[in-house]
């Protein structure tokens, strides 16, 4: 499978993203996470929005 140089700066830049969120957050490992990170990776055409609910100081998922 060929991925276009275009396609693999928008890989990187959502997982730039998601990174820069998990420490920003300070997210530890979390399972869940790991496979949405696994499918940032592998799709190569489409808009991805990620979002998660402030309760206070908790996060919830």
């Amino acid at each position: 499978m060929m991925i276009s140089d275009r396609t693999m700066v928008n890989i990187n830049h959502n997982l730039r993203y998601i990174n820069e969120h998990k420490q920003a957050f300070d997210i530890e490992y979390f399972y869940p996470l790991d496979i949405f990170e696994n499918f940032a990776e592998q799709i190569e055409d489409c808009t991805i929005e990620c979002s998660c609910k402030l309760e206070q100081d908790k996060i919830l998922l």
